[in-house]
């Protein structure tokens, strides 16, 4: 028995541990796409950087903009989800939703060579929402994840054609993870053969995990006019690490009249407190763009991010009947190439357009639910 309520544990925390793989690897992890002006260049704006929004991309751009500027948005966002059942074609899929990441950035010149700048934007979040009965409904049946990046930044021009820029990064996150308490297969999962057919079946419970957490960062800029026609730009932020604390809550199913397994399940479901440290990844964009005519400027970047930060996950729990856990990530760097244009038809009015390929930073042998 003792050593079945080991195995128990281990099962369970390591079904939790979903919950922090989501809190940093869930999906639409990353949200790139942090203003409407480098969305239609497909988010190549890092050389060019000339509205508020540079905050994000750029900080050192901001020290193109004379005056007070100010830019607030969000983005509507919509993920679809199938999963097809192995064998026999059933279909799950996740229930339709709209998320809104917003950014907020204002901008001013304290003088000739000194801009100052602060941004809240939210690059990492959304939610996936699945139906209640769904195969994987004992991983996950709702999981949300929002960050809050707060990044006053300051760019010094010490030349005419050279501005740098530093950021300091406040970061706040929340997260909640929704999922059912599947006794068969929890049953099934330590190889019991002595229940009998059908004992728990339909026996399910569900399991609440919320949790939050805050980190701190910075980001630096650097952009060159080479030419009056030719610009290059490079941005970095740094890693993030963002210390989460969480509560577990459990509905337990009633045992009265059923199968006695039901009973010491529901007794080693204990409502606790865990902790675990998430590195949210660096990112170092490069960009150049060039002004092919008077009015038609063009500019590639490659945008590098380091998901292999993300290489160990390790869970503490405040209840000692409970076995700390590390999980080994399989995350790899990655490079997105993004090219865009922008052709002005006058000073109101851009025709604008840009292609990116994003590689996946997760092979398809380790993808779960929640990515």
């Amino acid at each position: 028995m003792k050593k079945y309520l080991l195995n128990f544990f281990i099962l369970m925390f390591l079904s939790f541990t979903f919950l922090f793989t989501y809190n940093s690897f869930g999906n639409g992890f990353i949200i790139g796409e942090q203003d409407a002006e480098a969305m239609g260049g497909a988010s190549a704006f890092a050389a060019r950087a000339n509205n508020p929004s540079a905050i994000f991309y750029n900080p050192a751009g901001i020290s193109q903009l004379d005056g007070i500027n100010v830019t607030l948005g969000t983005n509507l966002i919509t993920v679809k989800t199938i999963y097809h059942k192995p064998g026999d074609g059933d279909k799950s899929a996740t229930k339709d939703r709209v998320d809104t990441p917003s950014y907020f950035y204002l901008t001013g010149k304290i003088n000739e060579s000194l801009s100052a700048g602060f941004g809240v934007y939210s690059p990492y979040g959304l939610a996936s929402d699945w139906q209640s009965n769904w195969p994987g409904r004992n991983i996950v049946t709702y999981a949300m994840l929002r960050t809050f990046f707060f990044n006053p930044v300051i760019a010094w021009k010490p030349v005419k054609n050279l501005s740098i820029a530093a950021g300091a990064i406040a970061v706040y996150s929340d997260v909640v993870l929704n999922s059912r308490i599947v006794y068969e297969k929890m049953a099934e999962a330590q190889g019991l053969k002595i229940i009998p057919p059908g004992a728990l079946s339909g026996v399910e419970g569900h399991t609440k995990l919320t949790g939050d957490g805050e980190g701190a960062g910075f980001n630096l800029g650097v952009l060159c006019n080479i030419t009056d026609d030719l610009r290059l730009g490079v941005s970095y932020r740094s890693p993030v690490r963002i210390r989460n604390f969480g509560d577990t809550e459990f509905r337990r199913v009633n045992s009265k009249g059923k199968h006695p397994l039901v009973a010491f399940i529901n007794a080693a479901l204990i409502d606790t407190w865990a902790k675990t440290k998430i590195t949210m990844p660096p990112q170092f964009l490069a960009g150049i763009s060039y002004n092919v005519l008077k009015d038609l400027t063009l500019e590639f970047d490659l945008d590098w991010r380091g998901w292999s930060k993300l290489d160990t996950l390790n869970i503490q729990f405040q209840d000692k009947r409970m076995r700390n856990v590390t999980i080994r990530q399989h995350w790899k760097n990655t490079i997105t190439y993004r090219a865009g244009l922008e052709y002005r038809l006058n000073n109101a009015l851009a025709l604008r357009a840009g292609y990116a390929y994003d590689p996946s930073a997760i092979s398809n042998r380790y993808l779960d639910p929640l990515v």
